[in-house]
């Protein structure tokens, strides 16, 4: 519920939907939805915030998915569409989606990149281009054998003698200072939002007592010049958000942050590395591959909600259109 006391709690135009399948007495589904305006939307949507939004069903079968989708887009009086933002492709909640009868507009959203990881760091190693295996033995060589680099995290990990503690305060503000640095002249990133803050800070306070969110960073000759927030599920690691000090530039900070992360995650028996929204270059060095989004507008099977859906397709063609031929000029 982080999500919802940063964001909606405080918005007088949202309330919380919580739209929920039983069977027999026994919880098998749940949309954790929320009311603005006359729309329905996920918890956690917004670029800032989440991306592989869905639903949250304990069972495999597309019918649970479909009786819920169903009732939120056509049953609530008060509503007169459902918002689904950034589904990734190929999930049971896409593909419910993609064949509802139900009036649908679609839009393709930005892509986010995953790293498929094997069982140790010499087989992901051997999977890399030879140019950038070679980059990563030679960052192994010039800062990690040497001991330049020291990392910090504030997860504690059984056998782990090679990440020194860090105080969440302490790594807190630390990734604050870096992502306005990373994206200093651009707004000062996600961390401008105070909501965003506040959000995350909850999120940790909820998660890290079960090892599920933790701040990570590395020190070259002593100074913090990388910042980490990560997120833990049983099988992946998302990486998900990030600091990066304009002094670190000339010894690849960013790169020997990522390297130490994957290389944690492996030896933690993970078996993905999330790299998030948006499809960076650089991510496919490391051996990302793409996964597309969609997004979802549902409307009521009614002549309105028809018209509503033949609008929602004309805005899109325009939006298209006129960046098409701005594109020519």
């Amino acid at each position: 519920m982080s999500w919802w006391h940063a964001y909606g709690q405080t918005d007088p135009r949202c309330q919380l939907c919580l739209v929920t399948l039983s069977q027999q007495g026994r919880l098998m589904g749940l949309a954790p939805l929320y009311r603005r305006d006359r729309s329905l939307h996920l918890l956690g949507d917004g670029t800032a915030c989440t991306d592989h939004l869905g639903l949250l069903i304990g069972t495999s079968s597309l019918e649970a998915h479909r009786q819920i989708v169903q009732w939120s887009a056509s049953e609530p009086s008060d509503c007169g569409s459902i918002f689904l933002e950034s589904v990734d492709d190929g999930t049971p909640t896409q593909q419910v989606l993609g064949q509802s009868q139900l009036p649908t507009h679609r839009l393709a959203v930005e892509a986010s990149c995953c790293i498929d990881l094997p069982d140790s760091w010499e087989a992901y190693l051997h999977g890399l281009s030879k140019n950038h295996r070679k980059k990563c033995r030679r960052w192994q060589r010039k800062y990690f054998d040497t001991q330049r680099v020291q990392c910090l995290s504030t997860l504690s990990r059984s056998g782990d003698g090679e990440c020194t503690n860090w105080s969440f305060d302490e790594a807190f503000t630390t990734l604050i200072r870096l992502h306005a640095d990373r994206h200093r002249g651009r707004e000062g990133g996600a961390f401008s939002d105070p909501r965003f803050v506040q959000f995350l800070h909850s999120a940790f306070d909820s998660l890290s007592h079960s090892g599920q969110a933790e701040i990570s960073g590395i020190s070259i000759d002593g100074i913090v010049q990388a910042v980490e927030f990560e997120l833990h599920s049983p099988q992946t690691t998302f990486a998900y958000q990030s600091g990066l000090a304009s002094s670190g530039l000339p010894n690849d900070a960013g790169c020997l942050s990522l390297m130490s992360r994957i290389r944690t995650a492996i030896g933690s028996g993970k078996t993905r590395f999330d790299l998030m929204r948006g499809t960076e270059s650089y991510k496919y060095h490391w051996g990302a591959r793409t996964v597309k989004a969609s997004s979802y507008r549902l409307r009521k099977p009614t002549l309105l909600g028809h018209a509503a859906r033949s609008a929602d397709h004309l805005r899109s063609y325009s939006k298209q259109l006129v960046r098409g031929i701005a594109g020519m000029l």
